[in-house]
């Protein structure tokens, strides 16, 4: 991938206010959140127990970790 290179992952309709879809990228698993109307990209896996964050709840712009509820900003994707 070029950088500054956009990629189409998914179609605004795919993704609800307040959802998240996991997508992969030159090999890379993202969660894509919409917040609001604005989309957000971070990995997708927890540090943690290496679980899908876009299984987790998205509230506001924090998602919390389906396995053992870390939260992470998606804003920023730094941890709560």
């Amino acid at each position: 991938m070029i950088k500054n290179e956009f990629i189409e992952v998914a179609r605004v309709s795919e993704i609800s206010d307040g959802k998240m879809k996991h997508v992969e990228v030159d090999g890379k698993e993202v969660a894509i959140a919409n917040v609001g109307g604005k989309f957000y990209a971070i990995s997708d896996r927890c540090g943690h127990m290496n679980a899908l964050l876009s299984m987790g709840n998205l509230t506001g712009n924090t998602v919390t970790c389906p396995f053992h509820g870390a939260k992470f900003d998606v804003v920023n994707g730094k941890k709560l």
